[in-house]
């Protein structure tokens, strides 16, 4: 828990923006209907990538699928895949469905906590595939009857149970302390990375100006 409030005070206090990146430092945006890629050229390095998921009551839904970007610089090729995505397809980004480290689950801290006037969280219910992974009969069940809303939530079920950083647990350790702790993983729920989030305005891409590289495929 410390490394999360140490993580989120960093991505608070100190996340560079476009006025911070050199002239010779480009933002590149890549999108298709099924994968986007955001990434930084220059002197900055870092890229995140994205592929469809869910869709969230007819919204399409994206997730992260790698992210290597610096702490400083990420919240804003975050904020610009958000923006494209909205852009190109009215579509909402989430996290991995399967696997967030600790380290970029303070990013989605950040944003559900920090970021409710300009980023949008939709509430992502539990789909089936989670539950029969984990359970033989699961101990809790859907927030919503509708499955319009079902998503992934493997990585939201381990963050509960207090196992969930992939970068220093082992898949299966993961997988027995939801098994293990439902009255943990029950709270799946509470945590940032169950959610999408959605950025309707293109603030960021505006601020870059000329440091911005805009490629979308036509749909």
């Amino acid at each position: 828990m410390k490394i999360r409030i140490r993580r989120k005070k960093i991505i608070k206090e100190a996340a560079k923006g476009p006025q911070d990146l050199d002239e010779n430092t480009k933002v590149t945006v890549y999108v298709t209907d099924d994968y986007a890629r955001v990434s930084y050229s220059g002197n900055v390095n870092g890229s995140i990538t994205a592929k469809t998921s869910c869709t969230f009551n007819g919204i399409k839904v994206f997730e992260v699928d790698t992210a290597f970007i610096d702490d400083k610089y990420g919240p804003l090729l975050y904020d610009v895949m958000m923006e494209a995505l909205y852009k190109e397809y009215k579509a909402a980004l989430a996290p991995s469905r399967e696997m967030v480290s600790d380290d970029a689950k303070a990013v989605w801290d950040f944003y559900l906590e920090y970021r409710t006037d300009d980023v949008k969280e939709l509430r992502l219910d539990v789909d089936a595939e989670t539950l029969a992974f984990y359970y033989d009969s699961p101990p809790f069940s859907h927030l919503t009857k509708t499955t319009a809303d079902d998503c992934g939530q493997g990585s939201s079920l381990e963050h509960a149970a207090n196992v969930g950083d992939w970068t220093k647990i082992p898949g299966d350790v993961r997988r027995d302390g939801v098994k293990y702790q439902p009255h943990l993983a029950k709270n799946w729920h509470k945590e940032s990375v169950s959610y999408a989030y959605i950025k309707k305005n293109e603030q960021a891409m505006e601020a870059l100006g000329d440091k911005l590289v805009y490629n979308a495929v036509s749909r």
